[in-house]
């Protein structure tokens, strides 16, 4: 794991306003990307701040450098998503070591037997972070015109 590369549960205000940037400055086709159909465009605090107790904070050191969120918990699956990494700090192998220690973290801290994702068929660098992690695909649908692929990682015993 990178030096000081933890997650935390929650998010501070002053680090929603970098994901507002960090997003608002890209475009919508961006925020559809990490996030979905779920927040609009251009993104508001208001939208993370209503859904931040199940945010977690991405921390190198102390310097707050993303997010990643549990969407829904039923039985022993967990599905997770708005996975984000400040624009500069992507391309370094630095997302593929926040998600594989969330992970641990979910299958060792709950009951967790199975976590699940969605990304975009053309998102070609988060789908191989998540392959990289051991997310295999299971499922795929379409909306719009864009194929989704619904991923899926089994805990191991």
């Amino acid at each position: 794991m990178a030096a000081g590369l933890r997650q935390k549960k929650g998010i501070r205000q002053a680090d929603i306003k970098k994901i507002v940037r960090w997003t608002n400055t890209r475009n919508s086709e961006f925020l559809r990307q990490y996030a979905g159909d779920k927040w609009s465009f251009p993104l508001s605090e208001m939208q993370v701040s209503e859904e931040q107790d199940s945010i977690y904070s991405i921390l190198r050191d102390k310097e707050f450098i993303g997010m990643i969120q549990v969407i829904k918990q039923e039985q022993d699956r967990v599905h997770i998503g708005r996975f984000l990494l400040n624009p500069n700090k992507t391309g370094k192998g630095i997302g593929t070591e926040a998600l594989n220690n969330f992970c641990k973290i979910l299958f060792n801290e709950g009951k967790i037997g199975i976590i699940t994702l969605n990304v975009a068929e053309f998102n070609k660098s988060a789908r191989r972070c998540y392959e990289k992690c051991g997310f295999t695909v299971y499922d795929e649908r379409y909306k719009n015109g864009n194929r989704t692929l619904k991923m899926w990682l089994v805990r191991t015993k």
